[in-house]
Order: C-alpha cells, then sequence, then structure tokens
C-alpha cells in the first residue's frame, strides 16, 4: 500500500465515522413541520355592517371542537364552523332566514389567512363572488341572501406557511458544520504525494 492510499482511506474512514455520529444524533431530532392547521388559533368575528341587527356570539374563540361563534340578533341565526382547514357556514334557526345588511369579517390572529377556495353553497344568492379575502381578513357578504332551514356553505381556508421545527434547523446547522469541519481538516492536513518505485 502506498502513502496516497493510506491518506486517502484515512480521510473517508473519518468523514464516514462523523457522518454516522451526525446522523445518529440528529435522528431523534429530525421530525418534520407539520401542516398549517386551524386547530389551536384565535380568529375574530366582526359583523361591519352599521345597518344590519345581527352580530357575532363572541368577539373572539379558539378553533376546536363545535361552533366557533354565531351570528344573528340576541339568539343566533347561523353558526361559524372552523375545523382543520375549512369554515362551514349552516342555518341553526330552525326557519328561514333572509339577510339584508349583514357581513361578517373574520381574522385569525393566530396564523393570518392566505388563501381562500369557495367549495359549495345552499344558500340562495351567496356564492364565490360574496367570499373575499384581503391583507388576512375575510368577510363574508350576506347582503341579500336567502336560507332555508337546512342551508350551509363550505369554504376551504389555507393559513400562512409552516415554520420548520426546531430540529429541522438543528439538522441542517449540523451539517453545515459537519461540511465545514471536514473542509477544515482537509486543509490542515493536505495529502501528501510520493511515487512508489517498485
Amino acid at each position: 500500500m502506498n502513502l496516497v492510499t493510506f491518506m486517502g482511506d484515512k480521510i473517508v474512514k473519518q468523514f464516514l465515522s462523523m457522518f454516522a455520529a451526525a446522523a445518529l444524533v440528529a435522528l431523534p431530532m429530525s421530525t418534520p413541520a407539520q401542516a398549517a392547521s386551524l386547530i389551536g388559533d384565535t380568529v375574530t368575528c366582526t359583523q361591519t355592517n352599521s345597518l344590519s341587527t345581527f352580530s357575532c356570539s363572541a368577539p373572539s374563540a379558539t378553533v376546536g371542537a363545535g361552533q366557533e361563534f354565531g351570528v344573528g340578533a340576541g339568539q343566533s341565526a347561523f353558526s361559524l364552523d372552523f375545523d382543520a382547514t375549512s369554515l362551514t357556514i349552516s342555518n341553526v334557526s330552525g326557519g328561514i332566514i333572509t339577510l339584508g345588511q349583514t357581513i361578517i369579517a373574520l381574522n385569525n390572529i393566530s396564523n393570518a389567512f392566505t388563501s381562500t377556495s369557495f367549495l359549495n353553497s345552499t344558500i340562495s344568492g351567496f356564492d364565490a363572488s360574496d367570499v373575499s379575502l384581503s391583507n388576512g381578513l375575510l368577510t363574508l357578504d350576506f347582503r341579500g341572501t336567502s336560507w332555508q332551514a337546512s342551508s350551509t356553505a363550505s369554504i376551504a381556508l389555507a393559513t400562512a406557511a409552516a415554520v420548520p421545527e426546531p430540529a429541522t434547523w438543528a439538522t441542517m446547522l449540523l451539517g453545515f458544520g459537519l461540511i465545514g469541519g471536514i473542509m477544515r481538516r482537509r486543509r490542515s492536513h493536505p495529502v501528501k504525494h510520493q511515487l512508489a518505485i517498485a
């Protein structure tokens, strides 16, 4: 075996052992970032048209099990129920509703709404043109709508992208450190070339 082969093997072995150690340390830490979900987010509800007698049952709510808001004049006429990725609007009055002035604004103060997709509606006069999103504020325009006792609408929602988990950052920094260490070690221990004459 000549000197070049010996030095090359030594560097490869060091690299592999350092890489294996780094992988063992990083393995339990690395978990993928969770997809953005509305569960646990705080959402505010405001009736924005001063001509309407309807209002939200609460100024804010935490998204979880059950409806987050009721909207009506004293008693809820319809509900706003969030799940992990969407909003369902349902008539809860038990009868027919006709709305002339109600506009609801919803703001996710935990993770801003970034996009909406109108899924469906059985509310007469309520369609995709009545749903708008501007600077994270979701506006639902119910003016001129008629609701049967079983009327509903669904809107898909997305929030700001999830921030990577701390373990993901740690794994990335460990990898950069490992590469930097190998490069530094390589400069401080240059491979010596020697011809072997047989």
